[in-house]
């Protein structure tokens, strides 16, 4: 049986082996490569590659549901869109299945969007944050969600400024609880739902590691 150490030196060997024919052959680039290399851990090299329930399958997921096809620097996204968006939600991943047979597996996220705030500044720091991301989504089906979300509506031509919409706490308050409104009655009548998206990982057959997202679980079966 292998020591730790004789362990640890053979996932090094494999890794560099591993990122540097994915580099030569331009698989990945190398600030991909650095993504991975930055969020390694025990976790990640003792699990199945296809395995969702991982904080790089989780980042990469995110990516793709934010970012669509324009998912090509998950460095950039997970040191400046992933920081907003955690200002204003909290997110949960759920395991859903994961089948050894079809190298395959289906995770769950949960967004709990909270705006809410007890001072003007850390209002601000929250509605600025969410007005990056809608800003910032370049996924076409996402974005068609977050401009329905609400009376938000970040990118509307007459949009303000905090410090021009609000002058007092008591106003923000009362924003989102016309906001709040707002979206029960988007449920109401059948509106999408922006708390709950799925991912599923897989192996395509050629030894490479897929994701899929998409809003309704149906769609990755």
């Amino acid at each position: 049986m292998k020591t730790i150490l004789e362990l640890i030196r053979s996932v090094v060997v494999v890794a560099a082996i591993y990122f540097g024919y994915q580099l030569f052959t331009g698989k990945m680039t190398l600030e991909e490569i650095k993504f991975y290399l930055q969020n390694l851990s025990v976790e990640s090299i003792t699990s199945k590659p296809y395995d969702c329930d991982t904080d790089v399958a989780e980042i990469s997921a995110l990516c793709l549901m934010f970012k669509g096809n324009s998912c090509d620097d998950i460095g950039l996204f997970q040191s400046e869109f992933l920081p907003k968006l955690n200002d204003v939600a909290t997110i949960k991943r759920a395991l859903i299945k994961l089948d050894s047979s079809s190298k395959s597996s289906v995770c769950s996220i949960d967004f709990d969007y909270d705006l809410s705030a007890n001072s003007l500044d850390e209002a601000r720091k929250k509605f600025e944050s969410y007005s990056y991301i809608n800003e910032g989504i370049t996924n076409y089906g996402m974005k068609i969600l977050f401009n329905m979300d609400s009376i938000l509506n970040f990118n509307s031509k007459d949009s303000k400024s905090f410090d021009e919409k609000f002058k007092t706490l008591d106003e923000y308050k009362t924003f989102l609880e016309q906001r709040e409104a707002s979206q029960n009655m988007m449920v109401m009548f059948g509106g999408a739902n922006l708390n709950r998206f799925y991912y599923k990982l897989f192996d395509n057959g050629k030894g490479e590691i897929w994701t899929q997202a998409s809003g309704n679980l149906e769609d990755l079966r």
